[in-house]
């Protein structure tokens, strides 16, 4: 089996296969080599002699950075100005309230891959935090790790991945019956926000997406509207500043997520009724005021309430809108280019939760076809009684 922080794995065609850092590209990133053998213990054996052989040559100054703490303070200081600045106050909270704390008096020298997958392993098991918070730490984990290495401070450091819990809760799909319920609520209740949680349930647009979309993103003529902004809460990092919060408007986070999605007809018709300046906000109807994430996804609630729906978080919403294009007979590339996702792997992976009637009726259908005799089709058990 392989040992954590090894970088040895076993590859489809049956070999294992040991990587070492050889040198520093053009771009600054790793160019790795590879050592193959029949076994593990053959891998490991080949990857420490090619280590020593070939050892990845550059002068550490470790002067700056002799515990974790320095190194997380420098690369912070580095991040405020490369990544977006969500980005930033996500990193910086994670490092923190939850890196700093444990791993920040460890000299650097004293960081090894088992120490950083106890770390990530006890959030896990003590602290009971999901997969996506556990990832998310490693992700952070890794940016800092990688930002030492390339800049000289440390040696390269391998993080363990860690396997996923069993346990496994998905977001929740919104029952046809309360789709029903809520949407002839938003319906009987017109307004702008309405309108957008409609919208949203149409095309599965996120609540940032929502938030920050403008009337000049709507273009009638070709019936389509453009995401080029999304819209979020984050924690206000200006010592000068009073406020703990501050919302910001930000292009969406990937190439991806910047996309053009037709609008169905019948949203359409209420958009081309619209009266409004081309830069006002939808859900306001003005271009000096908006209407916040946090807000949105109040009154989203407080319609699932009225209506007598169940409660569920508003970005369950995009959920339903995968699972529901599936079990229609959606295009699964068509579908993952309207969410704005990498990937079709992506979408229904983690978006589309089939229920089980869905899975019944899919079986059923296929048994009928399946397991007829003489032209005969065979239904479930309880029709034949």
């Amino acid at each position: 089996m392989p040992r954590k922080g090894d970088n040895i794995h076993k590859r489809p065609d049956g070999r294992w296969e040991g990587r070492y850092p050889l040198f520093y590209k053009e771009d600054k990133t790793i160019h790795y080599g590879s050592v193959y053998a029949k076994t593990y213990k053959e891998a490991k054996r080949k990857l420490e002699a090619a280590r020593q052989n070939h050892p990845f040559l550059y002068h550490r100054d470790v002067t700056r950075c002799e515990t974790f703490h320095a190194l997380v303070l420098l690369y912070l200081e580095d991040a405020r100005q490369s990544l977006k600045e969500s980005s930033y106050v996500l990193y910086r909270r994670r490092c923190e309230r939850h890196i700093l704390p444990a791993l920040g008096d460890v000299k650097c020298t004293a960081l090894t891959p088992d120490r950083l997958f106890d770390f990530l392993e006890n959030k896990r098991r003590t602290e009971c935090f999901s997969d996506n918070m556990v990832g998310g730490l490693r992700a952070t984990l890794g940016a800092i790790l990688r930002y030492g290495f390339t800049h000289r401070y440390i040696e390269y450091i391998e993080i363990p991945r860690l396997k996923k819990s069993e346990k496994r809760t998905d977001p929740a799909v919104i029952s046809e019956e309360d789709c029903a319920r809520v949407n002839r609520y938003l319906e009987d209740h017109a307004g702008l926000r309405s309108l957008g949680i409609r919208l949203c349930f149409a095309t599965g647009m996120r609540l940032g997406e929502i938030c920050a979309l403008k009337r000049s993103d709507i273009h009638l003529d070709r019936g389509t509207l453009q995401i080029s902004s999304t819209m979020g809460r984050i924690q206000d990092t200006d010592p000068a500043s009073d406020r703990r919060t501050k919302v910001v408007i930000t292009s969406p986070k990937t190439a991806h997520s910047r996309r053009e999605i037709p609008i169905p007809g019948r949203l359409l018709d209420e958009l081309e009724r619209l009266d409004m300046e081309p830069d006002a906000y939808l859900l306001t109807g003005e271009s000096g005021r908006y209407c916040e994430p946090r807000r949105m996804a109040a009154y989203f609630s407080r319609a699932l309430t009225a209506s007598g729906a169940a409660h569920y978080r508003f970005h369950s919403i995009r959920h339903t809108f995968a699972t529901r294009s599936v079990a229609m007979g959606f295009d699964t590339k068509i579908l993952s280019e309207i969410l704005g996702h990498a990937s079709v792997a992506f979408t229904m992976s983690h978006y589309v939760h089939p229920s089980m009637a869905e899975k019944r009726k899919m079986l059923d259908d296929l048994a009928a076809v399946c397991l007829q005799t003489d032209g005969q089709e065979n239904g479930r058990p309880a029709d034949r009684a």
